[in-house]
C-alpha cells in the first residue's frame, strides 16, 4: 500500500504528476491512498491544515499531523510506502521513519538556504530516500544519492488524434524509466 502525502488540498500539478504515476504504479498494486493537509475532493484522508489560519500555527500542525498519521497507521489506513510530496510536508517524513516505514521525500521546488539546512538536519536523524524533480534541486540539497523523476512534457499532448498514442507512450516511458529505480514497489 502506497501512501501519497500532500501539503496542498488544493489540486495541481504534483497531484496529477503522480497520479499518472500510480496509474502505472496500479497495475501491479491494488491499494493507494492519497492524503492531504485540509479537505479535499483528491483524498482518501485529510490531515489538519492550522496554517490557512495562521501561519505560525505551522509548527503545531506538524505536531498534529504526526499524531494523526499514527493513528492512520495503527488503524491499518496507511502502510507501507510514504511518497511525501514538497520540502515543506515534513511530518508525513518524520513520522514514517519513526514508524520505520519506506519512505521517498519527493522536493518538487527549489529550496531556499533555511530550507536546505532543515534538510540536512533531517537527512541526518530520520530515515528517507530523496527523489527530485531536477538535477539542480539535487545539486542544491548536495545529496549524491537520490531518485530523479523529471517531468513529461509533451508538446503534442492536446493534438486530439495523438492522445492515445501518448498516453500509451507515456505509460512506456514511465514503467521503463527511473521509476523503478524506487524500491518496494515490487516492478
Amino acid at each position: 500500500m502506497i501512501a501519497n502525502f500532500f501539503l496542498d488540498s488544493r489540486i495541481g500539478g504534483p497531484h496529477h504528476y503522480i497520479k499518472n504515476i500510480n496509474e502505472i504504479i496500479s497495475l501491479r498494486r491494488n491499494k493507494i491512498n492519497y492524503i492531504t493537509c485540509g479537505k479535499s475532493s483528491f483524498s482518501n484522508f485529510n490531515l489538519i491544515n492550522l496554517r490557512f489560519i495562521l501561519k505560525p500555527l505551522f509548527i503545531f500542525e506538524i505536531l498534529l499531523n504526526i499524531a494523526e498519521i499514527f493513528i492512520l497507521i495503527f488503524r491499518k489506513k496507511v502502510k507501507n510506502i510514504f511518497f511525501v510530496h514538497g520540502i515543506h510536508n515534513i511530518a508525513p517524513v518524520i513520522a514514517g521513519s519513526l514508524l520505520g516505514k519506506k519512505v521517498y521525500w519527493f522536493i518538487l521546488e527549489t529550496p531556499s538556504n533555511f530550507l536546505i539546512i532543515i534538510f540536512k538536519i533531517f537527512k541526518l536523524f530520520f530515515n528517507f530516500k530523496t527523489v527530485v524533480i531536477s538535477k539542480k534541486i539535487a545539486n542544491q540539497l548536495k545529496v549524491k544519492k537520490y531518485i530523479y523523476l523529471p517531468p513529461i512534457i509533451n508538446l503534442n499532448f492536446w493534438k486530439r488524434r495523438n492522445f492515445e498514442k501518448y498516453r500509451q507512450k507515456k505509460i512506456n516511458i514511465l514503467c521503463v524509466g527511473n521509476i523503478n529505480k524506487i524500491k518496494g514497489y515490487d516492478f
